[in-house]
């Protein structure tokens, strides 16, 4: 959900909500560590 937008000059920041999270057990998360991405 999409609670706020402010001028950032050359950009815009836009704040959101999360409003629901699910989770694929069958999946190996996205971890960044150090830099760099990677999964566990």
């Amino acid at each position: 959900m999409l609670r706020n937008e402010y001028d950032g000059g050359e950009y815009t920041v836009v704040v959101g909500q999360v409003t629901a999270l699910g989770v694929d057990s069958g999946r190996s998360p996205l971890l960044f560590h150090r830099g760099g991405y990677g999964v566990s």
